[in-house]
């Protein structure tokens, strides 16, 4: 699983220190310094951070390369979203290949100088507590070779996979025909808005409870530009009953967009694992928040939490 608010809060941490460092170290070694190995299960880091437009700009990518490395991201990020239901092993086979698989796409694109640059901003990314005597030990100008200039990886703000298309069941296409309230909608067609995406089962009591958190989302910032999409995927046989659907959901006043997923297709697609499950999705599509069960369960404020994300998300 990866956790954009921690990530982001580390290098931050590791950076500064770095920072620092690299202004105040003036020891001078010889041709046995010690260069940081990379440690032995590497972190995605290239996949997070490529799809950032900071990164792009410091990078001083044109359009056509901001485009293709987004287009070879758009095939790498359903596997690697699903990906982190997978064993230790094979997670970290999967993320390799897919990383490999977007530093081809670099290959082809970037320059040379830019290559260096993505790989020293790989090597800060990865930096831990276990690399500053590592550090200590090299000149500035050392530093400088290895790592470059610090990165501010604060302007990195989408570390995950940009959200999953809605999937008509019946189709197997776009979202279409089996959408229960509301209207039809895609994802790609949002774009420019903040959604709310939630997995619910009528029937599921935690479920129930968190309906009326997206209906206030729903009723209160629709006209600021969120919208909230409900996914109906059945755990029991009576939730695969359309009529007890469209009647649950009207009971529990849902007039947003309610999309029917009976052979749970969006439920795989998205590597659901628990019911309910909501996704908060940025004005480019990319995945920013999610939260699994209750979101006020035993007093805990994640509604609140998942407001100020919206509201957070409606600023950028």
């Amino acid at each position: 699983m990866f956790n954009q608010c921690e990530w982001s809060k580390e290098m931050r941490q590791v950076l500064v220190a770095f920072w620092l460092t690299i202004c105040t170290v003036s020891i001078v070694v010889g041709d046995d310094a010690v260069v940081p190995e990379k440690p032995k299960e590497i972190a995605p880091v290239l996949l997070q951070m490529m799809r950032n437009d900071s990164v792009h700009d410091h990078l001083h990518l044109d359009p056509a390369t901001r485009k293709a490395i987004h287009t070879t991201l758009d095939a790498i990020d359903g596997p690697w979203w699903r990906s982190r239901l997978l064993g230790d092993s094979e997670r970290k086979v999967e993320i390799g290949k897919l990383t490999e698989a977007l530093r081809a796409e670099l290959r082809e694109r970037l320059s040379v100088t830019q290559l260096k640059r993505v790989e020293q901003l790989e090597l800060q990314a990865l930096l831990g507590d276990a690399d500053k005597s590592r550090i200590e030990k090299m000149s500035r100008q050392e530093v400088l070779a290895t790592y470059g200039q610090p990165f501010d990886f604060a302007t990195v703000k989408r570390t995950l996979p940009r959200a999953p298309e809605l999937i008509d069941n019946a189709s197997g296409s776009a979202a279409s025909g089996n959408w229960l309230s509301g209207d039809a909608k895609t994802l790609a067609g949002l774009r420019g808005k903040v959604v709310a995406v939630h997995f619910y089962a009528f029937q599921c009591i935690n479920c129930v409870r968190n309906l009326p958190h997206y209906k206030s989302w729903h009723d209160d910032l629709a006209a600021k530009g969120v919208v909230v999409i409900g996914i109906q995927t059945p755990e029991t046989q009576r939730e695969r009953d359309v009529a007890a659907v469209r009647t649950a959901a009207k009971q529990s006043a849902i007039d947003y967009s309610v999309l029917m997923d009976p052979g749970s297709e969006n439920w795989k697609t998205w590597g659901n694992t628990m019911w309910p499950t909501v996704y908060l999705i940025d004005k480019e599509g990319y995945i920013r928040h999610w939260w699994q069960g209750e979101l006020n369960w035993q007093e805990t404020k994640g509604e609140r939490a998942m407001r100020d994300n919206i509201m957070k998300l409606l600023a950028e």
